[in-house]
C-alpha cells in the first residue's frame, strides 16, 4: 500500500513542495501531533491501563532528515501485513495463507514469494506475532467473548 500523506506546516518544512520517501503509517499521525504539541501521551485513563501509543512521529521525516528502517503492522477484521524494508507479509482474513513480496521488484505485489523465502516468511510472521500479542490483537479479526 502506498499512500501519499500531504503535509503543511509553514516554517517547519526545510524543502516545501519535496517529495520525501518515508515509510509512515496512520498509526504514526498521534505520535507527530503530539510531538508538535509538545503534549504527553497517557498511560492509563480512569486508573486503568492503556495500550502505550503505536507509531513513531514523522517530524524528522517531515524535516527532510533519514529515518531508519522499522518494522510497520496492522490488522484489521482479520487481514493482517508487516512491512520492513523492502519486504511485506500479507495474510488475507485471520485463516487466510500469509504471502510474502519484495517490494522493491514487485510494487504491485503480484509474486507471491512465500515458497521461495521461508526464512523470510517465518522471520516476519513471528515478529508480526510479537506485536499482535503486544498490541492485544485477536488475531482473525474474531470479537472478543464477553463475560
Amino acid at each position: 500500500m502506498a499512500t501519499p500523506l500531504i503535509v503543511h506546516w509553514p516554517g517547519g518544512i526545510q524543502d516545501p513542495g519535496s517529495d520525501r520517501q518515508q515509510v509512515g503509517h496512520v498509526i504514526d499521525v498521534m505520535p507527530t501531533i503530539v510531538e508538535l504539541g509538545q503534549g504527553t501521551y497517557p498511560t492509563e485513563v480512569n486508573g486503568k491501563a492503556i495500550v502505550p501509543m503505536q507509531g513513531r512521529s514523522l517530524v524528522a521525516a517531515i524535516q527532510g532528515k533519514d529515518e531508519p528502517d522499522r518494522p510497520v503492522f496492522w490488522e484489521h477484521e482479520g487481514n493482517a501485513a508487516v512491512r520492513l524494508g523492502k519486504w511485506k507479509l500479507v495474510r488475507e482474513g485471520g485463516k487466510g495463507k500469509w504471502e510474502l513480496f519484495d517490494l522493491e521488484a514487485d510494487r504491485t505485489e503480484q509474486h507471491n514469494l512465500a515458497a521461495d523465502r521461508p526464512a523470510q516468511l517465518q522471520k516476519l510472521r513471528k515478529m508480526w506475532k510479537d506485536w499482535a500479542a503486544a498490541s492485544q490483537v485477536v488475531d482473525g479479526g474474531l470479537p472478543r467473548k464477553r463475560n
